[in-house]
């Protein structure tokens, strides 16, 4: 049996030292699709080489087996504390410009896949994987929010998962793979890089919970204009009686043309309902591989294996007592 000793090599601008070089005490990483940006907060002893680290250095975290650390986190330096017993770092991942960042723009005739890669770029955000192809006849960015805000209702409207790959880049891309039914290329996140065991008891799962939550409705969608039903040439005409997809609270989605884009965003709509129907976290030995949007299953649970499952936040944290743990934030797949 070989005996995995757990490290971090953290690099702020040029200086890169790992968890013993730098006087590291504990650190914490949260990871999420949605709308928190990923982050970290690094405790270090007084005396530490980064003790001279300022707001705004270059960032990145690896963590794993020494030797063999995976990147988690790439940003900048948030915020930067010095105390008579410690040094803190605070990191954000490279999103954290599109909360700063605020346009006016009106996008015509795009679809979401290249609005969002547009806003990521003209932020200077590197995109990794961007898919969706709902297409509006006309979209607008506020310049009152951020363009970050403008993303995550997008992703809200698409069923998306947007999240940011441990190099910076922005990810957008349907939630379970196929599982928002928007007929885009997505490509299926794919099991978790854990070994052929995957998540199982009495191996690398610590701890669990899940449950069943509250039965979630899903709006039911129509699109605003007469090319739902009569052709893109009528598309601004207003309908009297819009026809709704589903059964839920009505919406009317403004910026969608045709029948096929309200049913798209209504089959997101109840896609993310259903996955709601389980939620639960799930504490495992250390695992820096794993990224929110991932697909995994939990196998031999004394309690009964609840099945595919997607992971919505990752929680990595490394410290004297406990060593290396991961906590996943998990809901149905």
């Amino acid at each position: 049996m070989t005996l995995v000793r757990p490290n971090a090599r953290i690099t702020v601008d040029s200086q890169s030292l790992t968890a013993a070089e730098s006087g590291l005490v504990r650190l914490r990483v949260c990871l999420s699709v949605g709308e928190a940006h990923d982050r970290a907060e690094l405790f270090f002893w007084p005396s530490s080489k980064f003790a001279g680290a300022k707001a705004g250095a270059t960032f990145t975290l690896a963590l794993g087996p020494a030797g063999a650390e995976v990147d988690v986190l790439t940003g900048v330096v948030d915020a930067a504390r010095t105390s008579a017993d410690a040094v803190v770092l605070e990191a954000m991942a490279g999103s954290i410009v599109l909360s700063r960042t605020f346009a006016g723009q009106t996008f015509l005739e795009m679809t979401v896949a290249d609005i969002v890669t547009q806003l990521a770029s003209e932020a200077g955000v590197d995109t990794d994987e961007v898919s969706c192809d709902i297409a509006f006849p006309a979209y607008t960015i506020d310049p009152r929010r951020s363009v970050w805000s403008h993303l995550n209702d997008l992703a809200r409207l698409a069923g998306a998962d947007l999240s940011v790959t441990a190099e910076g880049a922005l990810r957008f891309v349907i939630a379970g793979g196929e599982g928002g039914g928007l007929g885009a290329a997505a490509g299926a996140a794919g099991a978790l890089g854990l070994g052929s065991g995957g998540l199982r008891h009495g191996a690398n799962v610590l701890s669990w919970q899940t449950g069943s939550g509250a039965v979630a409705i899903a709006a039911a969608v129509a699109a605003h204009g007469a090319a739902s039903e009569a052709g893109a040439a009528k598309w601004h005409w207003l309908l009297k009686e819009p026809s709704f997809a589903g059964d839920g609270p009505p919406r009317i989605a403004g910026s969608l043309r045709t029948r096929d884009a309200a049913d798209a965003v209504q089959a997101a709509g109840a896609a993310r309902a259903g996955r709601a129907r389980l939620n639960g976290m799930i504490r495992i030995v250390g695992d820096a591989a794993i990224r929110p949007g991932d697909m995994t299953a939990v196998s031999d649970l004394p309690s009964g294996d609840p099945g595919q499952l997607h992971v919505l936040a990752v929680e990595h944290v490394l410290d004297g007592f406990e060593g290396f743990t991961t906590t996943l934030t998990v809901e149905a797949a």
